[in-house]
């Protein structure tokens, strides 16, 4: 990442152009002095509810709240059943640290579920 440009938030597509993944960056021009970095988190067995917990623990663990920029889950290619990725934009920086806790989660995770007929309005 650039010390010039605040990052808003990175998506990635499933969709393949190429054999390339598309990523799109959202930023503004910078307003703060912290650099902001990437770390990914992979889920390989379509397990959503486990992966919901993985996330949800790393962002309490390493993330406090001013740290955390943005969080985007999605599917590794289209129309996979199994393999997702989750991108979190922070502030943390290179070497993750753990956050002081007092034994509450700050960030918690709903998984909201529907089969597949239904459509999301």
């Amino acid at each position: 990442m650039t010390k010039t440009m605040d990052v808003i938030s990175v998506q990635q597509s499933a969709k393949s152009v190429g054999h390339k993944k598309n990523q799109v960056m959202f930023w503004a021009p910078q307003q703060n002095a912290e650099e902001n970095f990437i770390k990914e988190l992979r889920c390989t067995d379509g397990d959503w509810s486990a992966f919901a917990i993985s996330i949800q623990q790393w962002l309490n663990l390493h993330c406090a709240p001013h740290q955390l920029v943005s969080v985007s889950i999605t599917e590794e290619t289209h129309t996979s059943d199994k393999n997702f990725l989750c991108t979190i934009v922070h502030t943390v920086g290179k070497e993750e640290q753990n956050v002081p806790s007092n034994g509450n989660d700050i960030f918690k995770l709903e998984l909201v579920e529907t089969d597949r007929k239904t459509t999301w309005q």
